[in-house]
């Protein structure tokens, strides 16, 4: 009896079937790998795609929110024409214009004030417009007050913005000190929220 289990433990029958699925095990093993690689790169790929559409978006929207600070809340005609832009109009907008943060008042409520976007609170953004199927969403979250002229063009005799000296000869303007913007952009998909770029950018008037 023992002499028969020897013989069968020092047998060599079926070792090439162990190996073929040891090796099959193996291939399944790196194949899988491979889909999975593959697989990750596509999902990455359409993911990167997808963000530098909303990303693009974002940088037009802080093109659009400058033009709208620099000629003091209003847009261009084309601008109005093609994206029809919602903007803000009340008190708190006419402050973050014109006003240090330090200065904004209660006329300003904390969501205002804030540095988040939501879409579904108008109180978190100063304007929004489409471009493509992306919404745009801006809002001014900081302002450094300057000694840039908010009032357009000076006539000899009259002050313009801050520091600055009337004389019966003339105008003497100090060293330009701008206004400084701090903007927040969100665009995000009309259809896909989840498909979205937020933006911070520093706008100097």
């Amino acid at each position: 009896m023992n002499m028969n289990k020897r013989h069968i433990l020092q047998s060599e029958k079926g070792i090439a079937l162990v190996i073929v699925l040891i090796l099959s095990v193996i291939s399944l093993a790196i194949v899988s790998a491979l889909l999975f690689m593959i697989t990750e790169e596509t999902i990455m790929s359409g993911a990167h795609r997808f963000f530098r559409t909303a990303e693009e978006a974002g940088v037009g929207g802080t093109e659009i929110v400058g033009e709208l600070i620099e000629n003091r809340g209003t847009l261009s005609a084309d601008i109005q024409t093609n994206l029809s832009p919602v903007i803000t109009a009340d008190n708190c907008f006419t402050e973050k214009m014109n006003l240090s943060k330090a200065d904004w008042t209660a006329e300003c409520s904390p969501p205002e004030m804030s540095l988040s976007i939501d879409a579904g609170n108008a109180l978190t953004f100063d304007m929004n417009f489409d471009l493509g199927n992306f919404r745009v969403f801006t809002k001014i979250v900081d302002t450094a007050k300057g000694n840039s002229d908010t009032g357009g063009l000076v006539t000899s005799g009259e002050l313009g913005g801050e520091g600055v000296v009337a004389s019966n000869t003339g105008l003497m303007n100090p060293p330009h000190t701008p206004y400084l913007y701090r903007i927040e952009v969100q665009a995000e998909d009309s259809t896909n929220p989840r498909e979205r770029s937020r933006l911070s950018a520093e706008y100097a008037y």
